[in-house]
């Protein structure tokens, strides 16, 4: 059988002496440490975790800004672009109206040219009929007389044609 002497004894109490200086000593500093180590941990992790929402959010937040940015953009240009065709448009429909007024002028002006050129012929006509009619006649009648004759005459012709 197992006899107890006066070592095992001691030992056993330098054992469980050693534990409690080692308890005192070094477990609870080290345990204390793990434990402010954890909370660190646990804390840096909380942190990433916000930081990486607040992340997410902040790209959120940026891609629809950039999206209301380029829409604005698209709509800026549309809206130019219609300016633009408008402008386009106004221009040549002024340039259009330019063009139809100069015509009308132009039409007017060869009118106005064709009947003094009328009027000058049928002038000149007169002259010339008066004066082929004073030779065969051999006389001469009243001028203003033969003038207003022919006039009429002219007229006359001129309404048939």
């Amino acid at each position: 059988m197992l006899t107890l002497d006066a070592n095992i004894i001691w030992i056993f109490v330098n054992l469980i002496i050693t534990y409690w200086v080692l308890r005192i000593f070094l477990f609870k500093p080290v345990h204390s440490v793990m434990q402010k180590r954890q909370e660190i941990i646990s804390q840096s992790l909380a942190d990433a975790s916000t930081a990486k929402s607040e992340a997410e959010s902040m790209k959120q937040r940026y891609e629809e800004t950039m999206g209301d940015a380029q829409k604005k953009a698209d709509a800026l240009l549309a809206q130019a672009q219609e300016h633009a065709q408008k402008e386009y448009d106004a221009m040549i429909d002024a340039a259009k109206m330019d063009a139809q007024e100069i015509r009308k002028r132009a039409d007017q002006a060869i009118q106005e040219e064709r009947e003094r050129a009328i009027r000058d012929i049928q002038r000149n006509a007169a002259d010339m009929v008066l004066l082929a009619a004073q030779k065969v006649a051999g006389s001469t009648v009243d001028k203003e007389e033969n003038k207003k004759m022919v006039d009429a005459f002219l007229a006359e012709a001129g309404e048939k044609v």
